[in-house]
């Protein structure tokens, strides 16, 4: 497992881009980043289950850690999904479990400095490394052009 740690200078209130990164509708277009269609299934409170999830039915289990709105929003695998079917035994799963991913905000100048830190299995590394470079660009511009 391996962990990397990105930020962002974004010009927009730290509430502007809690929104960009939570809401459905921003969170779809965003999560795009990682897969076309990208979707969630699930709360963004302490102790919620959350899937993140592709229109074929795969992506990831996790679990809500930390909640502090607009500040940090923290959650930990649990698992895969397959096909549409969890999986938290397998060898993809075991890859995963108890990766973590954190995002913080912080009041900086007027606009908001997003940190994201991740776990990533080295094996998944430079899918991820440049998916993340692009969702984080759709998430500045994104909350820096929001109607809100």
């Amino acid at each position: 497992m391996e962990s990397f740690k990105y930020s962002e200078a974004i010009r927009a209130p730290r509430e502007v881009v809690w929104k960009t990164l939570t809401y459905d509708d921003e969170f779809q277009r965003w999560a795009a980043s990682f897969a076309e269609g990208s979707y969630r299934v699930g709360g963004w409170a302490v102790g919620d289950t959350v899937r993140f999830l592709t229109p074929e039915g795969n992506g990831m289990i996790c679990l809500i850690e930390e909640h502090c709105r607009p500040a940090v929003l923290s959650m930990k695998s649990v698992g895969v999904v397959i096909g549409g079917r969890d999986d938290t035994e397998s060898e993809e799963a075991y890859q995963w479990v108890g990766s973590l991913e954190t995002y913080t905000l912080k009041e900086v100048d007027g606009g908001t400095e997003l940190t994201v830190e991740v776990d990533v299995p080295e094996v998944h590394r430079v899918y991820f490394v440049e998916a993340w470079q692009r969702a984080l660009g759709c998430i500045k511009s994104l909350a820096e052009s929001a109607p809100w």
